[in-house]
């Protein structure tokens, strides 16, 4: 979820952190003071080793395929293999499970065609999981990514109310980077089924809600990624809770992106947001005016394209089921969801397969005649710098 002001509300303060954990899928932000000034990159939380990424600095020369030419609003050429991998960071104890969804030709084995693909994190929201985003990645893979979805430590819907205290989005974006890393290093090993599949010259990141934030800080810390997709980001530096949890999401690991860093960013960005993620339920929004995707687009520099879908909400975005619509609060937009879903993930591939493919016609989707087809029927506006 996205950013719910939870020192609003007028419940007890288990209430509150109840109430904001269980919208499935999303992150618990608060109200942040902007500071003007010049943009300013964040520093790493400790002495960790520089780079992050020193596997992903060995830069393949690899040629895109040829663009298959088929329809932007469906599947690629490929079916998608997934297997589930754990990431275990000995240096910062951390473990990291993580779904990756592979182009595949008969859904059993990596396909040998195209390779080596490029690489894309799909990241959750806050007490979300992985599955959430499962949607994106299999789409990814379809159109010959590799799409690696993890579920955050500390993140989840139970650490929210018996671990949160060692949750930490600057932690949270370095796991992002640590994934890379070891994507990159064992497709130079032999022995794994990731060798020679990944394009270490071509690294991306998708996330939605607190996942697109992090998608963003991770950037600011390394460059090893070449383009970000934030679906309906949130930015803050968590709610103000009353004691004896006012601090638990303040300080340097939650640093604000907007105003200051953002214009630190030196990769091409996507913002996806919809209309309705700014309005309240119990005196909360999902995602605040004043920290959602418009505030990211305002302060990213160029090339940056912003989609805003009319009468989506914050969840709109990602996997729906029963139980989910009915611990929703974030549930206040008029749009079908299904729609949203599907003009997202068009929206995505194309900016990945004009991006980071240098496939032309996939601009006009996002940025051009064929955003402009979709403004005209009334499902979004768009607007780039």
């Amino acid at each position: 979820m996205g950013g719910l002001n939870c020192h609003r509300s007028g419940v007890l303060p288990l209430m509150r952190l109840m109430l904001c954990a269980i919208a499935v899928g999303g992150a618990l932000h608060g109200c942040s003071e902007d500071i003007q000034g010049e943009p300013t990159i964040p520093t790493p939380p400790r002495a960790y080793l520089q780079p992050f990424t020193p596997c992903c600095q060995l830069e393949r020369q690899s040629s895109s395929p040829m663009d298959p030419d088929l329809p932007v609003d469906g599947a690629g050429p490929f079916t998608s293999f997934s297997i589930e991998k754990i990431f275990f960071d000995q240096q910062r104890n951390r473990t990291i499970r993580a779904d990756i969804e592979m182009p595949s030709e008969d859904g059993l084995t990596v396909a040998a065609s195209w390779v080596p693909y490029p690489a894309i994190l799909v990241v959750h929201g806050f007490s979300g999981s992985k599955e959430l985003m499962r949607g994106y990645a299999q789409r990814l893979a379809s159109w010959g990514y590799v799409a690696i979805s993890p579920q955050l430590p500390y993140s989840g819907i139970v650490d929210v109310l018996f671990n949160v205290k060692k949750f930490s989005h600057r932690e949270s974006a370095i796991d992002l980077l640590f994934i890379l890393n070891s994507l990159c290093c064992e497709s130079n090993d032999p022995s794994s089924i990731l060798y020679r599949r990944i394009d270490t010259s071509r690294l991306a990141a998708a996330g939605h809600s607190m996942g697109g934030k992090l998608c963003v800080l991770a950037s600011l810390f390394d460059d090893s990624l070449r383009a970000i997709v934030g679906i309906d980001p949130v930015d803050g530096a968590g709610p103000q809770l009353p004691p004896p949890f006012e601090d638990l999401f303040k300080g340097p690991e939650f640093p604000d992106l907007a105003p200051e860093q953002l214009p630190g960013l030196k990769v091409p960005t996507l913002y996806l947001g919809g209309t309705e993620g700014k309005k309240k339920r119990l005196g909360q929004a999902c995602a605040p005016e004043d920290q959602n995707y418009h505030q990211f687009w305002l302060y990213s520099p160029s090339p940056s394209v912003e989609i805003t879908f009319v009468g989506a909400d914050h969840t709109d975005f990602v996997e729906h089921s029963l139980l989910f619509d009915l611990l929703d609060p974030c549930n206040l937009g008029t749009a079908d969801y299904r729609k949203v879903r599907s003009l997202s993930f068009k929206y995505t591939i194309a900016f990945f397969n004009h991006v980071m493919r240098g496939w032309q016609r996939w601009a006009d989707v996002y940025e051009g005649v064929g955003a402009d087809k979709d403004k005209q029927q009334g499902d979004i506006l768009w607007t780039r710098k």
